[in-house]
Parts: structure tokens; sequence; C-alpha cells
């Protein structure tokens, strides 16, 4: 039961880190991975969520290449980090290009740009997000509209401090390597030895998820491929290469799993 428990659980953990997007709703792993990431957005889930959960502490790493090794730089990468950063860099980057906007402006934006799909954050963390840069100076208020009997909206402008914030953050995600742990390898090195015959229908489970994902994001990318530019297309094509990359290593655990349960069964006999 801790097996499948474990590695169902997986699938929860990328949903509240982002790190390969979501899955349709009737694929999440269950009601809870669907409600968690609906209700928290990333400026305000707790520190509690995030960390010190029965040593549920999942940290991003940078990867950094040195004298023909490679190391994890695990200091301040966690999914709350990212999720900060990357939504700080999309509503600083969007005022910056298109000039003073009011929150709800922002959130359409977003919403347009189906921002949830290929980042990590979500559309409705904006608001919350908005109050954090200007409480930290990185954007001010510019001026108050007022369009029928619709309410008075502030609108929003990039600050001097913003802009190199902005910078900063630019330059950190094009240079730095985020490589976050999968509870699925752990899960894989501490097999319950009483029910590994569950492992062939649960990797069968997430291969279809998997697949069943790249399929639509590749048809996804196909229909609103005339609507990107060149880099935007690149980083779609980034996307899919990971999505990609995760079927193709699952195949190969599926064909593997007959010598893997073997292993498992005879060290359990000698043990």
């Amino acid at each position: 039961e801790l097996l499948r428990r474990g590695l169902r659980l997986v699938s929860l953990h990328n949903i509240q880190c982002r790190h390969h997007g979501t899955f349709p709703a009737r694929h999440t792993p269950d009601a809870l991975g669907q409600k968690h990431r609906i209700q928290h957005s990333p400026e305000t889930v707790p520190d509690s969520d995030l960390a010190g959960r029965s040593g549920h502490v999942v940290s991003a790493g940078s990867v950094t290449f040195s004298a023909g090794t490679v190391s994890l730089d695990t200091r301040d990468r966690s999914c709350k980090t990212s999720f900060m950063s990357s939504i700080r860099l999309f509503i600083l980057g969007s005022l910056a290009e298109r000039g003073p906007m009011h929150g709800h402006g922002l959130l359409l934006l977003a919403e347009e740009e189906h921002i949830d799909e290929w980042t990590d954050f979500t559309s409705s963390a904006v608001y919350g997000a908005i109050k954090r840069l200007t409480t930290d100076g990185l954007i001010e208020e510019f001026r108050t509209e007022k369009h029928g009997n619709y309410p008075e909206r502030l609108v929003y402008q990039i600050s001097e401090a913003g802009n190199a914030s902005l910078h900063k953050l630019r330059q950190e995600a094009l240079t730095e390597i985020v490589i976050r742990p999968d509870p699925l390898d752990l899960a894989l090195a501490r097999l319950d030895p009483d029910h590994l015959d569950d492992l062939f229908a649960l990797v069968r489970e997430r291969l279809g998820r998997l697949s069943y994902t790249l399929s639509t994001t590749q048809e996804h990318a196909v229909d609103i491929r005339e609507h990107l530019s060149l880099a935007e297309s690149w980083a779609m094509s980034h996307r899919i290469s990971r999505w990609r990359s995760e079927v193709e290593w699952h195949e190969g655990l599926l064909g593997a799993l007959p010598d893997i349960v073997a292993d498992e069964k005879s060290r359990k006999e000698l043990s």
C-alpha cells in the first residue's frame, strides 16, 4: 500500500511544483491533487505547505559543471522560490514590453497565453503577485481608470528598481539549470517486496498519462504555431522535449520491470 501511495503521489508532487505542467482534470492522480492545484496560488501558498511536512521538502537544484564534475546547488530553489521568480518575470516583463497595465489586464494576458500550461504558476496568482511587487517597490501605481459602471482599476507601471530586478530575473532564468528531484526515484529505490507485482500496472498507468499529455501538447503546439514568435516556438518545443524524454524513460522502465522484480525477489530471498 505504501508503494502504491508513493508512486501515485509522484504526480501530485509534479502538479505542486509545476515542473512539467499539469495533467487534464480527468487524468490527475486523485481529487486531492486537483484541489490543491486550484486553491494554492504561487504567491499565497504558506511556507508550511511547501516544507516541513513529514520530510516532504523538495528543493530545486542548479546544476554546476566544474572540472568534469556535476554538482547540485539547492540554495534557494524551493518550489515557492521558483513560483515567485517566474510570476515576477511575467509581470515585470509584460509591463516593460507593453507599458502600464491594470491587474485585470495582466490576468487576461496570462489566460490568453495559457500561462499555466507552460510555466510553473497559474493566472489566478497574478493579483497576489501584484500586491507583493508593489510592496517591494518593483511596480508602482500609474493612474486610476474607470469605464462605465465597472469599479475603478489601478494601472501599474514598472519602476526603476523593477527594471533592474527584471534584468536580474532574465539573466538567472537564462543561465541557471533547474532540475527538481522526482519522488519516483526514491520510491523505486525503496520498493515494497510484498507488492512488487503492482509495479507493472502502476508504471503502465503513469506511462499512459504521460503519453496522453505529450500527444495533447504536440497537438496544441500545431494549433497555435502561427501565433507564436520564433522564440516562443522554441519554448514550446522545449516543453515537448521534456514530456517526450519522460515517455521514453518510462517505456524503458516498463521493459526493465521483469528484471527489476526478479532482482528484488532474489534479494528478499537472500535476506
